[in-house]
């Protein structure tokens, strides 16, 4: 009977601090609402962008190449990212973040706005860096009926976007080195089928194209935005309670909240090198 008890006593403490943690939360989305109330970043680019061929990087011995054979192979083996506009990628994902950050309710002050101006607490994020990563990755289709047992492979051209963010990087305390990537590859549906002993891959396949990265830049940002909402979220949700929620809060494109014990939609925390 005493386990019992202590047991339901367990559940009704778990469930009060859940109820809690969700007052909380209604309590951020509020304050997003009301200019006087809501989160404050003072937001920084580093306006850096590298690109990367992960298909080059992989080769073995490539390092040891004579320069003309360098140049070659990177010419065979690259597709989109040498024919992008570095300054236009960096220039639309920059505005769509701040952009899609203003549209959940932050204050946004620019680099070039004095931080010594801001009044009251805020929060630094800083575009430390930016990476382009064109890559191969291997698709395949199956059969059109489950009969079928036939597989089709196809090698597919991807582009990565990899973002590196520092939070609060002058306060030890509260500092975090934050990333994101996002990716989109070619298009490739369809099925295969044995028809009367000879098999067949029906498909279409829709290739990117150097527009598709300005395309990325847009979707990355407008993530990012999205995972720093639910970064501060979050990191509000905890300040209030200690530390003792369980759940990982996050909104979702149509801004609606959700809840989940596992943090979907959020950055990655990489260590901070001293």
């Amino acid at each position: 009977m005493k386990k019992i008890i202590f047991f339901l006593g367990i559940i009704s403490l778990f469930f009060a601090k859940n109820l809690q943690a969700q007052e909380i939360v209604k309590s951020f989305l509020k304050n997003q609402e009301t200019t006087s109330k809501n989160e404050l970043i003072y937001i920084t680019f580093d306006d850096r962008i590298s690109l990367v061929n992960d298909n080059i990087n992989r080769m073995i011995g490539f390092d040891a190449l004579d320069k003309e054979t360098k140049s070659e192979l990177q010419k065979k083996y690259t597709k989109i990212i040498d024919k992008v506009n570095q300054e236009e990628i960096l220039n639309i994902y920059n505005k769509s973040f701040v952009k899609e950050l203003r549209r959940y309710g932050f204050t946004i002050y620019r680099q070039e706005y004095l931080v010594s101006k801001i009044t009251g607490r805020f929060n630094t994020v800083n575009v430390s860096q930016i990476e382009l990563e064109e890559f191969t990755v291997i698709d395949s289709l199956t059969g059109k009926y489950y009969t079928d047992s036939t597989v089709y492979y196809k090698t597919l051209t991807g582009l990565r976007m990899n973002v590196w963010l520092e939070y609060n990087f002058s306060d030890t305390t509260s500092r975090k080195l934050l990333f994101i990537s996002h990716e989109i590859t070619d298009e490739f549906t369809g099925f295969t089928e044995d028809v009367e002993g000879k098999k067949y891959a029906d498909f279409e396949l829709s290739l990117l194209n150097p527009n598709d990265a300005y395309l990325l830049a847009d979707q990355t940002a407008r993530m990012t935005a999205r995972y720093m909402y639910n970064f501060l979220m979050n990191k509000y949700v905890k300040e209030r309670t200690k530390g003792t929620h369980k759940y990982f809060y996050s909104i979702g494109e149509d801004k609606k909240i959700k809840y989940s014990l596992y943090n979907t939609d959020y950055f990655e925390e990489l260590p901070i090198e001293e």
